[in-house]
């Protein structure tokens, strides 16, 4: 259950009742305010239209942020990870992967030696014949 104060509880109503605010600001809203009743994230959710686990998410965030957890987030990005040398891996840096040609590489040297184009299928495979005389 979340507890919330006067100053907080009169924010989120106001929020919840505007017809100005972003839609998603005012489902956080009315979440947060049936928490704070004692319902569940799935009843909350029976009654918002958010999904239980976007709910658990705006719960918890609103432990940390407070009335800042109803706005929307920056997205996060996913971590780059520093090599020593600030070298990329090499299919980062635009070159084959090692002991496979490239197509500039197979248009000047063929293929390589054991890798023969395969014949193009032919559509004249066994007849299909009915059973019916």
């Amino acid at each position: 259950m979340i507890e919330l104060n006067d100053e907080e509880r009169l924010a989120l109503e106001k929020l919840a009742k505007a017809r100005s605010s972003k839609g998603h600001e005012a489902r956080r809203a009315r979440a947060l305010l049936l928490a704070a009743q004692g319902r569940t994230n799935l009843q909350i959710s029976d009654q918002v239209g958010l999904h239980s686990n976007a709910i658990a998410k705006t719960r918890a965030r609103f432990v940390r942020e407070r009335l800042g957890a109803l706005q929307d987030s920056a997205p996060q990005r996913a971590q780059t990870h520093h090599r020593p040398g600030g070298q990329r891996p090499h299919f980062e840096r635009g070159h084959p992967t090692p002991g496979r040609p490239g197509a500039l590489e197979r248009a000047v040297h063929g293929r390589p030696p054991g890798r023969q184009r395969r014949p193009p299928c032919s559509d004249s495979g066994p007849e299909m014949t009915s059973s019916r005389t």
